[in-house]
This record gives structure tokens, C-alpha cells and sequence, in this order.
């Protein structure tokens, strides 16, 4: 039951044992954005687990309601960013006007306590793999030319990410909704930059 759809868009596809690979791309001269299309597809068949990656991660609505979505039928959700002392402060007030709704699905919200997170992959199902340059911002989403490798029924490689996340979990802290700010002030703060700091800081 793979998602279909995801290998299928820029036709570049080819079989490497019983793995399919495919290279999806999105960009402001396109009218449709086949990356985002497959990445939201892959979320929406998640029978089981999601782990993603991303330095920045000011969600799009779209891909918040499908890991939302995964989140409420069952699957585990797991998302890796920046903490606020690796990243810039605009970014990280923008991303955790997210958390609290991220939270409050279920979605497990880890960040780095000092390092900074590079990373960029989706894994869905131990066996679907997304690796490219996209971050998962609007940014990415709407204004920048992005590409990524897709890899289907590849449960090795999926595992080698998995690992790999395994070996850096000591780096990442998870995130509660107590670490979240009460009081109005600090979150007024977050919520400012939330909406309008994607597309002009970075």
C-alpha cells in the first residue's frame, strides 16, 4: 500500500532492487508543486509513523492539517528542529507560535539544545524516504526552487535515517506544553511573528 502518487510526478522514477526513487521538485515557476503534492500524499496514507526533519519548521497550513490529521487516526508523529539557542530568534519565535498546536495533537516536538539541525528528510512507515533541500516553511513551500529524492519500499535506507536520528537523539530535548510560554506577553510575541516572518527573514 505505497503511496502511489509520490514517485510518480517528474517521471524521473527508476528501480534500484525492489525500490522505486523519483525526484520531485517545486518552484514559483510551476503552477503546481509536485513536492509538496507527494510530501502531503505520503503523510495522509501514514499507516504507522512520521518522523521529520527541519531546520526551520514554520508548517504550512497544509502540511500542519495532514500531520495533524495523521496524529488524531493513530500514527506517530515525530518532528526534529532547531532550539532557540541555535537558531535566530524571529525563526524560532515564528516556529514555536506552532508547538502548542503541534502538542496538543500528540505530535512529539523535539529540538536541539545546542547544535544546530541540518537535517531535512520525511520518513513515513519505515520505509518511505524524502531527502532534499526543501525546509518545511512557507518560504520553501511558495517563493523558493526546491528538489528532493523520494525513495519508495526502501526500508533499508529508511532504517540508516532512523539510525542515524537514534545515534543524535542526545542532542534534541522534547518539547512540552509547560516548556511553552504562559504568559501573555511572550506569547503575543510568538504569535506576531508566526504569520509574517516565513517569507522575510532568511
Amino acid at each position: 500500500d505505497e503511496p502511489s502518487g509520490a514517485a510518480e510526478p517528474s517521471g524521473d522514477d527508476e528501480r534500484a532492487g525492489g525500490e522505486r526513487i523519483a525526484v520531485v521538485c517545486s518552484g514559483p515557476d510551476r503552477e503546481q508543486s509536485m513536492l509538496w503534492f507527494a510530501m502531503v500524499q505520503a503523510i495522509g496514507e501514514a499507516e504507522r509513523s512520521i518522523d521529520l526533519s527541519s531546520p526551520y519548521l514554520v508548517l504550512p497550513a497544509t502540511l500542519l492539517f495532514a500531520l495533524q490529521l495523521a496524529a488524531a487516526r493513530g500514527v506517530r508523529v515525530s518532528v526534529r528542529t532547531n532550539g532557540q539557542s541555535a537558531e535566530a530568534a524571529v525563526l524560532y519565535h515564528a516556529q514555536r507560535h506552532h508547538y502548542r498546536r503541534l502538542l496538543e495533537a500528540g505530535i512529539e516536538v523535539r529540538e536541539t539544545r545546542h547544535q544546530y539541525n541540518h537535517a531535512k528528510f520525511l520518513v513515513v512507515d519505515g520505509r518511505t524516504v524524502f531527502v532534499g533541500s526543501n525546509n518545511m516553511d512557507l518560504r520553501s513551500a511558495h517563493l523558493n526552487f526546491e528538489i528532493a529524492a523520494v525513495a519508495l519500499d526502501a526500508p533499508a535506507l529508511a532504517g540508516e535515517v532512523l539510525a542515524t536520528v537514534a545515534e543524535r537523539d542526545t542532542e534534541f530535548r522534547s518539547v512540552r506544553e509547560e516548556d511553552l510560554p504562559q504568559d501573555p506577553l511572550r506569547r503575543a510575541l510568538d504569535g506576531l511573528f508566526g504569520p509574517f516572518s516565513p517569507p522575510l527573514w532568511r
